[in-house]
């Protein structure tokens, strides 16, 4: 017995003509299932959305409100100091003092390691030393 559902996408060999009323008719196609799933969706779709509304409203009307209004007194927008023990007083003179510290090292000489022959050498002569070697190649 022929299967029912089979695709017909053309005039059945079997039948001749093939002018029936089921030439070129799909039957694995359900178009009950496939609307029925669209009209779900729908549904599910509004009925998120009404979900949603009371939540969307309640997050504008906490924007509108906002952080309140700022204090008028300077001293009240200023940041209070950490609790102790704080590590640096005055975090901006020792950042300057640091990179005074780098820079010298970088443009003095010194020993790293005497006796295994290591020197710190300033940069500008560390490149003209590697380009001389470079050159001697």
């Amino acid at each position: 017995m022929p299967d029912d559902r089979r695709a017909k996408t053309g005039p059945d060999p079997e039948s001749g003509s093939g002018s029936g009323p089921e030439s070129g008719v799909d039957r694995e196609l359900d178009l009950r299932g496939i609307v029925l799933t669209g009209i779900g969706l729908a549904i599910l779709l509004v009925v998120t959305m009404a979900l949603m509304w009371p939540l969307a409203t309640g997050m504008r009307s906490v924007a509108a409100r906002g952080d309140g209004p700022q204090p008028m007194l300077p001293e009240a927008l200023r940041q209070p100091l950490p609790p102790e023990p704080r590590l640096q007083i005055d975090p901006e003179r020792e950042l300057e003092a640091m990179r005074h510290e780098e820079a010298r090292r970088l443009e003095s000489y010194a020993w790293v390691n005497e006796p295994a022959g290591v020197a710190r050498v300033p940069v500008e002569r560390a490149i003209e030393i590697l380009l001389a070697q470079e050159a001697a190649r």
